[in-house]
């Protein structure tokens, strides 16, 4: 009698038992930190490099990559980067400027521990589009031009762009479009030199507000004197 009563408590116990094996708890999640720049800057479309540093006691490794960017003026090449711990990974980003305005955009950066859902990470970035004092110039579309050789002033209907390079391609000025680079912290502009019916054309010239005084030489020699003009 004894042993009926025993026998339902018996496997009772090990039914709970089975149980209790059966639940485990979750793995701790592996303790990690990272860090990235605070923001990068483009004055034009450009590729630049983002430096991503993890900082664990794990010993593992680590996956990189951006969890968002800005769609359209933005993109990035290897979708992964894979860093040991206490170690930098690089991830690389492209700008592309002809569908974006200046300003600030915002990124996201994200780190995990493969197979480790309960792992991960993410921080934001600024990107700022800065274009240089080029950029302001972009819509001008008037220009002056006197050549040495008569003197006399000629009105010139331009078209005035920013480039991927930052510099400023005024064409219609004359026969061959002028690229222009800029010193905007000393507010001078050079001419890329090019060659033009064999003679090899330089040019120089300052930034006067709104406008951009131009001399253009030939061989050296002073051949004509412009202006970039807002209206």
């Amino acid at each position: 009698m004894k042993l009926k009563l025993l026998l339902p408590a018996f496997f009772a116990f090990i039914l709970i038992s089975s149980c209790k094996k059966d639940e485990t708890d979750p793995p701790e999640a592996t303790q990690f930190s990272f860090s990235i720049p605070d923001s990068l800057v483009f004055e034009h479309s450009d590729t630049k490099s983002v430096t991503v540093s993890v900082q664990s006691e794990s010993g593992k490794s680590f996956i990189s990559t951006f969890e968002t960017i800005p769609p359209q003026a933005f993109g990035y090449f290897d979708g992964e980067v894979t860093i040991a711990a206490n170690q930098s990974g690089v991830l690389e980003l492209e700008f592309y400027q002809t569908f974006a305005m200046p300003g600030v955009y915002t990124g996201t950066v994200r780190v995990a521990v493969p197979n480790e859902n309960n792992a991960i990470k993410t921080k934001d970035i600024s990107l700022i589009y800065r274009p240089n004092c080029m950029y302001d110039f972009r819509n001008h579309v008037y220009g002056q031009i006197t050549y040495v050789s008569n003197g006399q002033l000629q009105n010139k209907t331009i078209t005035c762009s920013y480039d991927t390079q930052g510099r400023l391609v005024v064409a219609g000025l004359t026969p061959y479009d002028v690229v222009l680079n800029a010193d905007c912290a000393n507010q001078t502009v050079s001419m890329v030199p090019l060659v033009n019916n064999g003679f090899y054309m330089t040019g120089s010239g300052q930034i006067e507000g709104n406008e951009i005084a131009l001399q253009i030489f030939s061989d050296g020699t002073l051949h004509s004197n412009s202006r970039i003009l807002l209206q």
